[in-house]
């Protein structure tokens, strides 16, 4: 049987307005709603009688992907609206591929790790932000993540290219050394001695003394480029290995963005980088680009 893939992008940002030049004023805004805003009956994710939702049947049609945002990251009404509007466009419209903006590779590891046993709850602090791996009202879509029924193709995804959930950075460095060995018969680990040095830094003290050393960048980012040409010439099978590959391969723009980034004097070109990134990434979940 062949799987319909389609997917469900959960974001930290809502997206509705942030694609207007100009925010509209406050009565612009209150008179659009009214026109436009269409009432649910419920944001209860227990409420399985989805006659509210139905017009969205035909609305979405044609569609393959939903972006998912809200007002804040503390907004417990909006996740839980979210979690049953996830439970519809799985169960009912067969949306397939629930993706985050949480790490590519940390999510990809997480899953790897929810297969050979762990709660699904466990797999989402591995994996994920916070904002959905502890969340109370997010939790009806753990669940649903976690049930043998479940039609979604993977638990989830990650889009992101940052680091994002509680694996220790030793951890992660190490299972990405292992997938290269796995690939790479015959690596000289030794002539990248510098990336695992910096994969494997932990802490603000660690980075920010990094961030510092321009000569062990430039030796990183020359060691990385080589790394990636290798990376670049395996062809895995797994969706698991495939997601992993893309997120190895995601680590040089991370870094260059981890290392010039500054908070306090912010980089448009800096800051860009990640949205670039996930953009890439968000593209390139269609199937024929993995499984």
């Amino acid at each position: 049987m062949t799987t319909k893939i389609t997917l469900t992008i959960l974001l930290t940002l809502p997206i509705l307005w942030s694609c207007q030049t100009e925010a509209p004023q406050k009565e612009e805004k209150i008179a659009w709603l009214r026109q436009n805003a269409i009432p649910v009956q419920t944001i209860d994710p227990r409420d399985t009688d989805y006659s509210d939702l139905q017009l969205l049947k035909e609305e979405l049609q044609n569609v393959r992907i939903i972006g998912l945002g809200e007002q804040s990251h503390g907004d417990g009404s909006s996740f839980l609206a979210k979690a049953r509007l996830l439970k519809f466009l799985n169960e009912e419209l067969n949306f397939s591929v629930l993706a985050f903006e949480s790490g590519m590779i940390d999510c990809a590891l997480a899953v790897k790790a929810y297969e050979s046993g762990i709660p699904i709850d466990s797999a989402y602090r591995l994996g994920l932000f916070k904002i959905w791996s502890n969340s109370k009202q997010f939790k009806p879509v753990r669940e649903l993540n976690g049930r043998d029924s479940s039609s979604f193709f993977e638990p989830f995804v990650g889009f992101d290219f940052q680091y994002s959930g509680t694996l220790s950075a030793k951890s992660r460095r190490d299972s990405i050394y292992q997938f290269i060995r796995k690939h790479v018969p015959g690596l000289d680990s030794t002539a990248f001695s510098t990336v695992w040095q910096v994969l494997g830094l932990s802490g603000a003290r660690e980075y920010r003394k990094a961030k510092q050393d321009t000569a062990l960048q430039k030796w990183f980012f020359s060691e990385l480029d080589s790394l990636s040409k290798l990376v670049e010439q395996i062809k895995p099978i797994s969706r698991s290995d495939q997601f992993m590959a893309r997120g190895i391969l995601n680590l040089n723009s991370y870094y260059y963005f981890l290392f010039n980034m500054n908070i306090n004097r912010p980089d448009k070109k800096i800051f860009n980088i990640r949205d670039s990134i996930m953009a890439e990434n968000v593209i390139w979940l269609e199937p024929t680009s993995w499984g």
